[in-house]
């Protein structure tokens, strides 16, 4: 297990430069007149890698008990981290409809914005 604790350590990174990329195509895509593919592909990707952490981090919740007894770990971590991956799922939802509809991007930019600002508040800094 401690090897899939790195991994899910490690794989944070991932996931917050993909927030940040997939912010930045939402702005990119709304600044532009032109529905763009990028907004589209930058929210796929910030939705898989976000999907890849939360369940490597379910298998260590439940695999591991050392999270028992400390609050952060057994409840605001993975209950923040789950709105978070709903949040970012809501707005891959909505970029994909804007994109279907034919609609200017960007319509999932708040919802990144969200996502990012719940997963920050739920990253243990301080280990």
């Amino acid at each position: 297990m401690g090897v899939l604790l790195m991994v899910h350590s490690l794989w944070r990174w991932l996931v917050l430069l993909a927030a940040v990329g997939a912010i930045a195509g939402a702005v990119t895509a709304r600044s532009s007149a032109r529905v763009p593919g990028w907004a589209v592909r930058t929210g796929l990707v910030y939705t898989i890698l976000i999907d890849v952490q939360v369940l490597i981090g379910l298998a260590l919740w439940v695999a591991n008990q050392w999270w028992m007894g400390n609050a952060f770990y057994a409840f605001i971590h993975p209950l923040t981290m789950l709105l978070g991956l709903g949040v970012a799922h809501m707005g891959r939802g909505r970029e994909k409809r804007a994109a279907v509809a034919g609609q200017p991007g960007g319509a999932g930019l708040w919802a990144y914005v969200g996502s990012l600002v719940l997963i920050l508040l739920g990253i243990p800094w301080f280990q």
